[in-house]
């Protein structure tokens, strides 16, 4: 009695180990819109008004927060830029200055 079975082995096992290997996972698609993974709606088919609302009112306060916190973070390394560049302009015109005297006792000699 000759008969041949055959079977197919997942492409994920590992004869040496005798153990199944997992296949890693995709990672989400990003982008500076939408984010990582995020689907085109939020809402499933068919859920109830108050729910979607319910939904949405967290969204929007998550939105209004996050949106005073970009703009303070914004407002705040705006002075720090502004304050950065004032200094640089008085380091600028000190060592003008300096060079200006520099000159001048050259001269002066």
């Amino acid at each position: 009695m000759d008969s041949s079975h055959s079977a197919t082995v997942p492409r994920n096992f590992d004869s040496r180990s005798d153990e199944v290997i997992m296949t890693p996972k995709k990672r989400p698609f990003c982008n500076a819109f939408t984010g990582c993974g995020r689907k085109r709606s939020q809402y499933s088919p068919g859920m109830p008004l108050q729910e979607i609302m319910r939904q949405r009112q967290y969204v929007d306060d998550d939105v209004v927060s996050a949106l005073m916190d970009s703009e303070n973070a914004v407002d705040e390394l705006s002075r720090q830029i502004l304050s950065e560049a004032k200094l640089w302009e008085a380091i600028q015109e000190a060592s003008a200055e300096i060079a200006r005297r520099k000159q001048k006792e050259f001269y002066n000699q």
